[in-house]
C-alpha cells in the first residue's frame, strides 16, 4: 500500500508542476489571440536553447580588459630622476569624477616607477570600464611640484607624452 500511495504522490506533484514534455500549444495559441499582435515583439528565427548554441565571431573574447600602450618623452626631465604614477582618480563611481581637475588616488596604481632620462614605453591593462587616467610627475629634486596629464578611452590605446 506504501508504494501505491508514493506513486500517486510522485504523478500528482509530476502533473501538478506541469511535468510532461507537452508543448502547451493550445495555452500560447489562446495567449496570442488574445493579444493580437499588440505589444509582441517580431519573433526571432534565430533563438538559441542552450548556451553552447551562442556563435560570436571570432576576435571576441569576452575580456572585460584593454591594452594601453604609454610612452612618455619629456625633454624637461631628461637630466634628472623622476617618480612617475599612472593611478586611477578618487571616486566611488565614474560619474563623480571631476573631470577638469580630479584627484589621484594612490591605492589604485598600474605604473608606479622611477626613471631618469625623461623617457618611458610601457604596456598597460586595464578595465574597460575605467573612464580616467591620471599620470603624475614629480621630480627628485622638488616633489612637491607635480605635472599631471590626464587619459581617456576615446584617446585610443596609445598615450603618447611629449
Amino acid at each position: 500500500m506504501f508504494k501505491y500511495s508514493i506513486a500517486i504522490v510522485f504523478f500528482a506533484l509530476l502533473t501538478g508542476c506541469g511535468g510532461g514534455s507537452g508543448s502547451g500549444s493550445s495555452a500560447q495559441n489562446e495567449a496570442d489571440s488574445n493579444n493580437n499582435g499588440v505589444g509582441s515583439t517580431p519573433s526571432n528565427d534565430s533563438t538559441v536553447g542552450t548556451t553552447s548554441e551562442l556563435k560570436t565571431s571570432s576576435d571576441f573574447d569576452f575580456s572585460n580588459n584593454q591594452n594601453l600602450s604609454l610612452d612618455i618623452q619629456l625633454a624637461q626631465f631628461s637630466d634628472e630622476r623622476v617618480m612617475v604614477n599612472v593611478c586611477l582618480p578618487q571616486a566611488s563611481s565614474p560619474d563623480q569624477v571631476a573631470m577638469d581637475s580630479p584627484a589621484i588616488d594612490y591605492s589604485q596604481c598600474l605604473y608606479k616607477a622611477t626613471i631618469t632620462h625623461g623617457e618611458l614605453q610601457v604596456p598597460l591593462t586595464l578595465a574597460k570600464h575605467n573612464h580616467l587616467l591620471i599620470l603624475e610627475l614629480r621630480a627628485y629634486s622638488d616633489l612637491s611640484t607635480k605635472t599631471t596629464y590626464q587619459w581617456q578611452p576615446t584617446d585610443g590605446s596609445y598615450w603618447v607624452v611629449r
